[in-house]
């Protein structure tokens, strides 16, 4: 078992343990199968979700257990929107920053490719990509890969570069949070759609940020913080040896935090204070503001722009934004029922994963997201 009460001597030696309880956990489906697909990038499976839309999810090493790297520990770890006193005026500006983020997705020729190929409409999460490129929003960042997570843990932000770099430092403690997203959903254990409220799949989007840290978010109220809704902190030491080499695995920080065509869209619409008329219009249609949302624009004194030419693409950036898309795969598991002479500690659900193509009856794709959690709560302390 992980002892969330010790500090591990080096980020190493606490993801050897985490890999070593990885490997006790009984896989239902082919441990190799599920350790090449999650170890790859660009790799999603499609679930069904109730909607019937469709997520692409990060193929889990881990069942059902997501992780979150901080580099310093903090009294209280809280989502950007809470972690200081922002006015009314500051907080619209972010909420109609992801009006526009929203409006730049449903734009983009990554959701036209997918309908044509395999006529799957795509789930998209406008406030988790936000986040990912430096809106405030209520969510905190989580990854499903420990690893990922150990990057963020041990690397630091460079905001006037807006790129990763080594910590500087002789020794300092960090901290890597789990968290099984049954016991922080607010239906209870029992609801099997794990991936929903408060926990939103952000994963395979458009954006090559968020695809690539294979994301996900956790939304916390005003009042919440990691510490108070079942997330698990687990502390170790690193010097700046350490951080090198995890800033070195990922390609001096280039393959997490990337910046292709879209990208750069996203992190402009983060940045700037002149909000477009278009997404000043679609935040309004959407009924998203009490009051006389104009009015309170010309109060706060937030400048709109006709300019909305950043929310278009142009052909050389979808003929760029097409070699992406063929490098995208896409897999669905192919479900086995559960053993019913098993004991409730013990039972799986067995599967294994399938390349999606055009003659998958995309009904036949799961929707839902089982793994024993009864067993992760044993091996994790996930209580």
């Amino acid at each position: 078992m992980l002892d969330n009460e010790k500090i591990y001597q080096s980020p190493q030696e606490l993801l050897s343990n985490i890999e070593e309880l990885i490997q006790k956990i009984h896989f239902a489906a082919d441990k190799e199968q599920t350790k090449d697909l999650s170890g790859r990038q660009n790799v999603f499976e499609c679930i069904r979700r109730d909607n019937g839309l469709f997520s692409l999810i990060p193929i889990l090493a881990t069942p059902a257990v997501l992780f979150r790297g901080e580099n310093e520990v903090y009294p209280y770890s809280k989502p950007s929107l809470f972690r200081k006193s922002l006015s009314r005026r500051e907080c619209l500006i972010e909420r109609l920053k992801i009006a526009e983020m929203e409006l730049l997705l449903k734009k983009h020729p990554f959701l036209e490719l997918l309908k044509k190929d395999y006529n799957m409409d795509l789930y998209l999460s406008p406030i988790g990509l936000a986040q990912h490129y430096g809106v405030k929003t209520p969510l905190v960042d989580f990854t499903s890969d420990p690893n990922i997570a150990m990057f963020f843990a041990t690397c630091q932000y460079n905001a006037s570069t807006d790129s990763y770099q080594p910590c500087n430092i002789k020794k300092k403690k960090g901290v890597l949070w789990m968290v099984n997203p049954a016991f922080t959903n607010r239906t209870g254990v029992n609801n099997q759609n794990f991936y929903e409220d408060p926990v939103i799949i952000i994963g395979g989007q458009p954006f090559a940020r968020p695809a690539k840290q294979k994301g996900f978010a956790l939304r916390l109220s005003q009042h919440q913080s990691l510490q108070t809704v079942g997330c698990i902190p687990y502390y170790f030491n690193y010097t700046d040896s350490d951080s090198i080499y995890f800033f070195e695995k990922y390609k001096n920080g280039e393959s997490l935090w990337c910046k292709n065509i879209t990208d750069r869209k996203a992190s402009l619409i983060a940045q700037k204070e002149v909000i477009s008329e278009e997404a000043f219009c679609h935040y309004k249609k959407m009924n998203r503001h009490k009051g006389n949302l104009f009015q309170t624009i010309k109060e706060y004194g937030i400048r709109l722009s006709d300019d909305s030419s950043f929310l278009s693409f142009s052909k050389e950036e979808i003929e760029q934004i097409k070699k992406e898309y063929s490098d995208l795969e896409l897999y669905y598991r192919y479900d086995i029922p559960e053993d019913p002479s098993a004991t409730v500690s013990s039972r799986f659900v067995s599967y294994y994963y399938k390349p999606l193509n055009k003659d998958v009856q995309l009904n036949q794709i799961s929707r839902t997201i089982f793994y024993s959690y009864l067993a992760l709560m044993d091996m994790f302390y996930i209580v």
